[in-house]
């Protein structure tokens, strides 16, 4: 009796965390523990997710954690190729045995964003209908999370360029470039909650500062505008954004920091 209440809490604590996963990650792995105890006839399991179409596509999730699965990723090449369910032998980890494996191909809408592959108990081959039968009612939650990542991720991405658009529209609203170029930074810095926009445009082998979302500091503090400009030829040097603290040392970020010292940041 112990043991089936401690399993029920177990159970209750995947589906709270089932249903507040902030990410795909977490999702799947919770997803995946759920799914697997409720199939019996599964021994091991791994989710493949990646970018939808393309990948790669690697391991989201294993069942059980602490239990190898590298053979099963092996058979989802079949899968991802087919695109439809596929029941293959496999070599048993670690043993000369044969053991059966059915992969799963996760599609949403005709797009392929992954692949569920298990491996049957020896005993369970006669009930592998059921067991796709039951992979295909469990895959119903996984799709709906994707399907509902995907949404809100049209809508971020919505958001963005109407955000761009009305930046568009800020600086086309005066005649001269000066005019525009400082409305356009006041107002980056406006919605993006940002102390100071800067804008520069390259002249022939440097970047001269036009505008300054602080209009009270261009012209007074000549020394910050100097540093903005030699922050901005670090970054067209590297061709590539350049952010200080850095995150690794693949880029130099000498006027970064002598940038952000001088700002006291």
């Amino acid at each position: 009796m112990a043991g089936d209440a401690e399993q029920l809490s177990d159970q209750a604590q995947l589906w709270s965390q089932l249903a507040v996963a902030g990410d795909t990650r977490s999702f799947a792995g919770s997803w995946l523990v759920l799914l697997c105890e409720q199939v019996p006839e599964v021994e091991r399991a791994i989710l493949l997710l990646g970018e939808p179409d393309r990948g790669p596509f690697t391991p989201a999730a294993v069942w059980p954690a602490d239990q190898p699965a590298a053979h099963l990723a092996d058979a989802a090449g079949l899968v991802l190729e087919q695109r439809a369910v596929q029941v293959t032998d496999l070599p048993a980890e670690g043993s000369d045995d044969r053991v059966q494996a059915i992969g799963y191909p996760v599609l949403l809408a005709d797009v392929l964003h992954g692949v569920l592959v298990v491996q049957l108990k020896r005993d369970a081959v006669p009930s592998r209908q059921q067991v796709i039968r039951n992979l295909h009612w469990g895959m119903g939650s996984l799709r709906y999370h994707l399907d509902r990542r995907r949404i809100d991720e049209c809508q971020q991405a919505k958001a963005r360029v109407f955000s761009v658009l009305d930046l568009v529209a800020v600086a086309i609203e005066t005649d001269r470039f000066q005019g525009a170029a400082s409305a356009l930074v006041s107002e980056m810095a406006s919605n993006l909650d940002c102390l100071r926009v800067s804008l520069g445009l390259r002249r022939g082998s440097r970047i001269d500062v036009v505008a300054i979302s602080d209009n009270a500091t261009f012209g007074r503090q000549m020394n910050l505008v100097r540093l903005l400009g030699a922050a901005m030829d670090e970054s067209v040097d590297q061709e590539s954004a350049v952010r200080y603290p850095a995150q690794d040392d693949r880029h130099v970020v000498l006027a970064q920091q002598a940038l952000a010292q001088q700002q006291g940041a």
